[in-house]
């Protein structure tokens, strides 16, 4: 199982789509000879891992009638040692639990982990995403770094904020403005005013804070009511040790919707024929309720919402993609701002390396 590319991202990020496809993937397909023996490698290590496991037990039999014959010792003395010894630490003439220091320490340890992990799965490119992302910002800044003359404007910059900072005309700023500043002692009222605010501020505060752990322990009590008592929080980076990868035998084939009539269409993305089952989103205040999710997937002011599936020559087919006029009107300022950076930015780079490349 093979992860996206790098030029998979950039062209979906440059064209909007990718230039290969997606692909179908057939039982077995590119598997080589290891993958091939993999069952035989399986039934080897099962039946060494018996045979170890019958050889264990034997021994621990033979362990076992020794020890009856010897009769009873001081083991039970010595176990009973051991169970104690945990609790019976003494730090300076003070008994210490160790749990109280192994807890904290497993804490640290288990986010050191799972920070190692997606470290892990950056490098991999198995976060292919954010890998994606980490390396185009580190080209682009390389670039950047590379044509920008930062020596001249580290040197520029420091000496204009030395000059502003420290020139001769800061004499000025203390006769005309610091000198007209007087120390004026705070009186009882406007101690007792500015004590007030605090006070109210941080009332406030606390007043908000109670309200947000109400409300998160009563939607936290609602979700076990409606939903059941277990809840575990979904991953959204990969922090598991293994990983499920597909078997060999497993295959993938590409899915094609049909094409759609506009009525067709509308009709099934307003839920025809389709029961829709509600998530565990909750809204409201004093009794929360499950979201529902509305009943037809079209934006305001649209017929359909995938107009790439409707039919040559159909009413709606004048619908050249799914973005509203807002999503347009960001696209297209997007895009004139980006030339004008470029053209602001680009052609002196270009020029600039230009020169460098071909010395006059």
């Amino acid at each position: 199982m093979s992860c996206k590319s790098f030029s998979h991202f950039l062209s979906a990020l440059i064209l909007g789509k990718t230039i290969v496809g997606p692909q179908s993937i057939s039982p077995n397909e590119n598997v080589n000879y290891e993958e091939n023996n993999w069952d035989k490698r399986l039934k080897l290590a099962e039946e060494k891992a018996k045979k170890r496991a019958e050889k264990y037990a034997k021994e621990q039999q033979q362990y076992m009638k020794e020890l009856e014959e010897i009769g009873d010792t001081n083991e039970d003395l010595d176990a009973q040692k051991r169970r104690t010894f945990l609790s019976t630490i003494t730090v300076a003439g003070y008994p210490v639990e160790p749990t109280e220091y192994l807890i904290p320490l497993q804490q640290y340890l288990r986010v050191t982990c799972i920070c190692l992990r997606v470290a892990k799965n950056i490098i991999l490119w198995e976060e292919c995403y954010i890998s994606f992302w980490i390396a185009m910002i580190s080209f682009i800044l390389s670039v950047v770094v590379f044509f920008v003359p930062w020596g001249f404007l580290l040197k520029w910059t420091l000496r204009i904020i030395a000059w502003a900072t420290f020139g001769p005309w800061m004499k000025l700023a203390e006769w005309y403005y610091f000198s007209h500043l007087k120390e004026e002692d705070e009186t009882d009222e406007e101690k007792r005013e500015r004590m007030d605010k605090r006070k109210k501020w941080l009332d406030q505060r606390k007043l908000e804070a109670q309200i947000a752990r109400e409300k998160a322990s009563k939607l936290l009590d609602f979700k076990q009511y409606m939903f059941g008592e277990r809840i575990c929080s979904v991953n959204i980076l990969k922090k598991d040790r293994y990983y499920d990868l597909p078997l060999p035998t497993s295959r993938a084939s590409f899915y094609m919707p049909k094409s759609k009539s506009l009525g067709a269409l509308a009709m099934q993305e307003a839920g025809y024929h389709r029961n829709r089952v509600n998530g565990q989103q909750l809204v409201g205040e004093m009794i929360p309720k499950i979201y529902e999710t509305p009943s037809t997937e079209a934006p305001t002011g649209k017929p359909t919402k995938k107009t790439d599936l409707l039919e040559k020559g159909s009413p709606a087919a004048f619908y050249n993609g799914n973005d509203s006029y807002s999503a347009a009107a960001m696209k297209v300022g997007s895009i004139v701002i980006g030339a004008g950076a470029i053209t602001w930015f680009g052609v002196p780079l270009f020029v600039h390396l230009v020169r460098l490349l071909l010395p006059e």
